[in-house]
C-alpha cells in the first residue's frame, strides 16, 4: 500500500517596495588638458612644464622627445636615480632644466642627486634657485597651484638644510629645518619628529665642533694634556666626531703611544666609511681620510706589521696619487717588504743548494732577482754566484 505524501505550502516571499525616483549627480575629475586623459584623482596635477609644446627650430631636422621633452627627461632621471646611477640621473635632470629652466621638480630632484653625490655646495645653490623662482611667481599664479609650490618650498628647505649640515653650516641648517617643519600639512607627525631629531643632532655636532676647535688652539700651544681633555669632551657631545678622534690619535702618536693612536685612527676611519660607503666614488674632499691612513700605517710600521701598513698606504695612494708624502712612505714600506721577501727566498735557495736540490734552489734565487732587479749589489752578486753553482752541478 502506497502512503500518500503531502507537501507543505511554501512561505510567502515579501516583495520589497519600489524605490523612489531620484536624480543622482555624478562629478567627474577635472580635465586639466583637453587633449590628455584626466588622472583618477581628486587633486589637481602639478603645473605642467611650460615647454611641453616643443618648438621646432629652423635647423632641426626632426624633434626627438629624448632630447627636448623636459618631463620625459625628468622621468628618465628618476629611473637612473632609483638604480643608483647618479651620473646619468644628473645628466638627465640637467638636460630637462636646459629645456625648461622653470621646471621646479627637475631642479629639486637634481638637488637630491647632488646630495647623494656629496656635491653639497651645488645642492645648496640649487635649492636657493628654487626658493627664488617660487617667490618670483606672481601671487595669482601661485594661488592656482598653491599646494604644489608650497611642497616645492618645503622640500627645498629640507634638502638645503641637510646639505648645509654636511658643510658644517649648523645655524643655517637648523633654520632651514625649522622652516620645513612649519609646513605641517605636508609632512606627517613622524616626519616632523624625525626633523626635530635631526635638529638636535645638528646642535650637538655644533657644540662638539666648538669644543674641538678649543682643543685645536690648545694643541697649537703644545698643551697636549689640556687639548686631549677638550677633544674627549667633544666626543662626549658627539661620539661620532671623526675630527676629534683623529686629533686624539695625533696626540698619542706624538707621545709614541702607538696602540692608542691605532685605536682612535681606526675608529675615525670607521665613521668615515660608515657614512660614505655608498657614495665613496663621489667624495672629493678626502684629506682627513688620507691623514688617518698615513697615521695608522705609521703605527703598523712601528709594530712591524708591514703588510697592513702597505694596505693603508695603497688606499691613500688611490685617493690621491700625487700626494708626495704618501708616495714616499709607500715606497719605504715596499722596500722593507722587498728586503724581507728577498732574505726569505735567499734562505730557502741556500737550503735547497745545501740539500743539492738545484732545481728548487734556482727557483728561489730567481724570485730574489725579480725583487731587486739590480745586478750591481753585493747581495745580487752572491745570488748570481749561487745560480752558477746550481747550473754547473746539474
Amino acid at each position: 500500500m502506497v502512503e500518500e505524501v503531502t507537501e507543505e505550502p511554501a512561505p510567502e516571499v515579501e516583495v520589497p517596495q519600489v524605490r523612489e525616483k531620484k536624480d543622482i549627480k555624478m562629478d567627474f575629475t577635472e580635465r586639466k588638458f583637453a587633449n590628455l586623459p584626466a588622472r583618477e584623482s581628486h587633486f589637481k596635477e602639478a603645473p605642467y612644464p611650460k615647454s611641453k609644446k616643443i618648438d621646432k627650430k629652423a635647423d632641426d631636422v626632426y624633434i626627438d622627445i629624448e632630447d627636448k621633452d623636459p618631463l620625459w627627461l625628468k622621468d628618465k632621471g628618476d629611473h637612473f636615480y632609483e638604480r643608483n646611477d647618479y651620473h646619468s640621473a644628473l645628466n638627465a635632470y640637467s638636460k630637462s632644466i636646459e629645456n625648461d629652466k622653470e621646471f621646479l621638480m627637475s631642479r629639486l630632484n637634481r638637488a637630491t642627486t647632488f646630495i647623494r653625490m656629496r656635491w653639497f655646495p651645488a645642492a645648496v645653490d640649487e635649492c636657493d634657485d628654487i626658493e627664488k623662482m617660487v617667490n618670483a611667481i606672481p601671487e595669482k599664479e601661485r594661488q592656482e597651484d598653491q599646494d604644489y609650490y608650497l611642497k616645492m618650498l618645503a622640500r627645498s628647505f629640507l634638502k638645503r638644510g641637510a646639505a648645509q649640515a654636511w658643510l658644517s653650516q649648523f645655524d643655517a641648517a637648523v633654520s632651514d629645518f625649522k622652516k620645513a617643519m612649519e609646513f605641517k600639512g605636508l609632512y606627517s607627525e613622524k616626519e616632523i619628529e624625525a626633523m626635530q631629531r635631526d635638529i638636535d643632532a645638528i646642535l650637538l655636532r655644533k657644540e662638539s665642533q666648538e669644543l674641538k676647535l678649543e682643543g685645536d688652539i690648545l694643541f697649537a700651544r703644545n698643551m697636549l694634556d689640556e687639548s686631549l681633555a677638550m677633544y674627549e669632551k667633544s666626543l662626549e657631545k658627539d661620539p661620532h666626531n671623526e675630527y676629534a678622534m683623529s686629533n686624539i690619535g695625533v696626540i698619542y702618536l706624538k707621545r709614541q703611544s702607538y696602540e692608542e693612536c691605532l685605536e682612535f685612527s681606526t675608529r675615525a676611519l670607521h665613521v668615515i666609511e660608515l657614512f660614505q660607503s655608498d657614495t665613496k666614488e663621489f667624495h672629493r674632499e678626502n684629506t682627513l681620510e688620507i691623514k688617518l691612513l698615513q697615521r695608522r700605517a705609521k703605527c703598523y710600521e712601528v709594530k712591524g706589521k708591514y703588510e697592513l701598513a702597505k694596505e693603508d698606504l695603497d688606499r691613500a695612494f688611490m685617493l690621491d696619487r700625487e700626494n708626495p708624502a704618501v708616495r714616499q712612505m709607500r715606497k719605504t714600506i715596499q722596500d722593507k717588504l722587498d728586503t724581507i721577501s728577498f732574505e726569505e727566498y735567499r734562505k730557502l735557495g741556500d737550503l735547497a743548494l745545501k740539500e743539492k736540490d738545484f732545481e728548487r734552489a734556482l727557483i728561489e734565487y730567481d724570485k730574489c732577482l725579480r725583487i731587486t732587479r739590480k745586478a750591481t749589489t753585493l747581495d745580487n752578486v752572491a745570488i748570481y754566484v749561487n745560480r752558477i753553482a746550481c747550473l754547473l752541478s746539474q
